[in-house]
Order: structure tokens, then C-alpha cells, then sequence
């Protein structure tokens, strides 16, 4: 398990953690600290194999998301008080979450947000979305096998679409999700496949954060979706949609192992052979995925009629607007707004508030799309 510390200036003595690091020795063992130098900055990464990995699990997970090992906030506590109450609970339910210090669970609770790696929706990944999408082949032994499943979705069609009306995804999003996560079990979270009778376990540990097991499948996935920001996207195209699908699993494939199509995505098609995580953080070459990839799944069902055919490119529009998200040639709006006086923004092609108001005093608009407009 590795957490990542804040980021420290340059040269910077850390001590992630501050002295809590001390503390590891009531808890933990094999406990060291390893640097990291990054584009001129410091990192700290504590990493650490734990005897009671269970409370880190279920206390720090409640703050901290998994992407292949590394550990990332999540969300905050709204007070100590909220997070000494959860921590209460556990210790009253599991005899292993009360070894370790509170103030060190504290700590990584409210620990800064740390940027998470990421891969940018281009025009060139759209693109090679597209490609991938209409050169995917299934192999005939697999048939019989993806046309049950696609009927099993099917059967059970208004359940994604309710859903689906609360967060503007698509149904066939949410099913192809839904059979990855959770084998399609409509008694298990769709953040990752637990039981409904409880918060998660697994990372993301702790959602949904708001009202009382047990939940209903509904419930969860409503959480799920809107935690993973998928109720914010403006347009489903096809490259959007295997965007979205591929960051819901983690860019582990595309950024540390660019030899092998995820099988989230291409399981049981022609541009998947072997190649995956069996555990966060573990590779295997020689693994293979036996579960049918999103893609596959979505592309038998346009083939069926079941869904309108995709479309491959965004709709016209307009070619910068407000999102919370990259978008192609937001860099370069924002470097040349930060030519103007008096603006200066972080080059990161993100067009938000901030872009949008700078637009504003460049223009006398904000940008479209801005909910202020």
C-alpha cells in the first residue's frame, strides 16, 4: 500500500505525516520512507505493509481512493468529530481496527489532495477510440457467451434507466459497469462489488458516505456514478464513452503497460490476448481476463438494435467551452489569456470558473456553458 504525501517545495526536508511516522512502530512494520523527485518538485511516499491492513483499509479508505496501489484522497471528512464517530463504530464491529493511533488515522484522513495521474481526452485518443471500437472483432466461441449476457442486460433494462435518468449516463454505461463490478449482482455496490448490506470495504471504502445500510442498489449506484464525475459529462459519444469507462477501471493499462488494450474495455475481442492486474499494484503477463470487456459488450448491442448506433465525433459546437475536465486546445485558450494583465491562470486545459472569467474580462462572455452565463 503506498500513500502519497502533499507536495513539498524543492530541496524541502519532509516528514510525511509530520511525527506521526513515529507512531507506525504500534501498528505497523517494514516501515520506510522513499523520495521521489518529479518535474522539480518533491514527493513523499510512505509506504508500508501493515498487521492490521484491515483499519487502514476500511478508516483511510473512507478518505482514499486506489488507482494500482497508490492510494489518493478522496474526499474529507466534514470534522473530526464525523471521523472519530466512524472510527468509534469500526472498533465496536472489528477487534483489528483499534491498534493504531488516532492521530496518525487523522492525518492520512485530512491529508492534502494529491493529483491523481491522468490520461487527457484528445482528439488523437478519440480517434484511436474509434479505430479500436470498428476494427473489434469477437471470437466465435464466444458468441453464444456475449449474446446471453447481452439478453441477461436486457431483462433488465428499466433498472439501468432509472438510474440513468438521475445522472443523465446512458443505460448500457451503467450495465456494462454494473457486469464488471459486480458480476451484475443487484445485491452488491457498483463502486466495486460488495455487499449492499454495508458500507464498501474495498476501495473506495465507506460510500456511499450518506444514509444507512442497507442499501438499495439504486442508492449505491446513483453514489457510484456521480462519485466518479460521470453525471457531469456533457456529451456520450462513442470515444467519450470508452474514455469514461476506462478511467472508472484506472489508466493503469494505457500509462504502465501500453502493450496490452485493457481488457476492461476489449475482453474477449481481437485486441486482447492476455496482460492484467490480478491484484492493485501486481502485473501479470501471462493473466488473462475471463470477463467480457465493456466495449465488446456496448458494440453487440448496437449490432442487436437494442441501442441507437454510436456516433464517432462530438457534435458541433462550440469548440471551447466550460468543463471540469481537459479539453482539446484548453491550453492553449488559457496561455493566451495569460498574455492579457492581470490574468494568470495554471496551464492545465481544464476551462472552469477561473478560465471562464478571464474569457469574461478578454471577451466580456464567459466561456459557454458556464452555469453563470
Amino acid at each position: 500500500m503506498v500513500i502519497e504525501a502533499p507536495r513539498f517545495s524543492n530541496e524541502q526536508v519532509i516528514t510525511p505525516l509530520s511525527a506521526e511516522v513515529a507512531s507506525l512502530g504500534r501498528g505497523f512494520r517494514d516501515s520506510q520512507i522513499i523520495y521521489k523527485i518529479t518535474t522539480g518538485s518533491v514527493f513523499g511516499k510512505l509506504r508500508f505493509s501493515c498487521l492490521r491492513h484491515r483499519m487502514l483499509q476500511q478508516v483511510a479508505g473512507y478518505c482514499f481512493y486506489s488507482a494500482n496501489g497508490f492510494y489518493y484522497p478522496a474526499a474529507s471528512p466534514r470534522s473530526l468529530r464525523e471521523l472519530d464517530s466512524r472510527i468509534d463504530r469500526m472498533r465496536a464491529v472489528d477487534t483489528q481496527v483499534g491498534g493504531a493511533p488516532l492521530s496518525l488515522i487523522r492525518s492520512l484522513a485530512f491529508a492534502p489532495e494529491v493529483t491523481m495521474p491522468s490520461v487527457r481526452f484528445t482528439r488523437n485518443l478519440q480517434r484511436h477510440y474509434a479505430e479500436l471500437y470498428a476494427t473489434c472483432e469477437l471470437g466465435e466461441k464466444r458468441f453464444d457467451q456475449v449474446d446471453t449476457l447481452c439478453r441477461q442486460v436486457l431483462a433488465d433494462r428499466t433498472r439501468y434507466e432509472r438510474v440513468g435518468a438521475y445522472t443523465g449516463v446512458p443505460w448500457f454505461v451503467i450495465a456494462a459497469i454494473h457486469t464488471l463490478e459486480a458480476g451484475r449482482r443487484f445485491d452488491r455496490h457498483l463502486h466495486n462489488g460488495d455487499r449492499l448490506s454495508a458500507r464498501t470495504r474495498q476501495v473506495p471504502a465507506g460510500r456511499p458516505l450518506t444514509g444507512e445500510p442497507p442499501f438499495s442498489w439504486e442508492e449505491s449506484a446513483r453514489d457510484a456514478l456521480v462519485m466518479h464525475r460521470l453525471d457531469k459529462v456533457r456529451e456520450w459519444t462513442l470515444p467519450r464513452i470508452l474514455y469514461e469507462l476506462e478511467k472508472y477501471n484506472g489508466w493503469g493499462y494505457r500509462l504502465y503497460h501500453a502493450h496490452v488494450c485493457t481488457p476492461y474495455l476489449w475482453g474477449f475481442s481481437s485486441h486482447y490476448t492476455s496482460g492484467k492486474y490480478i491484484a492493485d499494484g501486481t502485473w501479470s503477463d501471462t493473466a488473462v481476463s475471463r470477463q467480457c470487456g465493456a466495449a465488446v459488450l456496448i458494440r453487440r448491442l448496437e449490432e442487436l438494435g437494442e441501442i441507437a448506433p454510436l456516433t464517432r465525433e462530438q457534435a458541433a459546437g462550440p469548440l471551447l467551452y466550460y468543463a471540469d475536465y481537459a479539453i482539446e486546445r484548453g491550453e492553449d485558450l488559457q496561455r493566451f489569456l495569460n498574455t492579457f494583465d492581470g490574468i494568470s491562470l495554471r496551464v492545465d486545459g481544464w476551462p472552469g470558473k477561473r478560465t471562464s472569467d478571464a474569457v469574461e474580462k478578454v471577451f466580456g462572455t464567459r466561456l459557454a456553458g458556464d452555469p453563470r452565463r
